[in-house]
């Protein structure tokens, strides 16, 4: 059975596998391709919350 903990963790690890890449290619979008060193740059630093991927089984 998954505790309470599991589960947010799960949902918080979905939106960084999810939502993240989708942010990304909309950066890019936005912002063109024709700078690609700074737009990694902006790109990291504009997603880098953080990583929560602890798991506990």
């Amino acid at each position: 059975m998954l505790s309470l903990f599991q589960v947010a963790n799960w949902f918080i690890n979905a939106r960084v596998r999810l939502w993240k890449p989708m942010i990304e290619e909309m950066y890019k979008e936005e912002f063109g391709e024709s700078s690609e060193d700074s737009n990694s740059l902006a790109a990291g630093s504009m997603t880098g919350e953080g990583n929560t991927d602890q798991t506990e089984d």
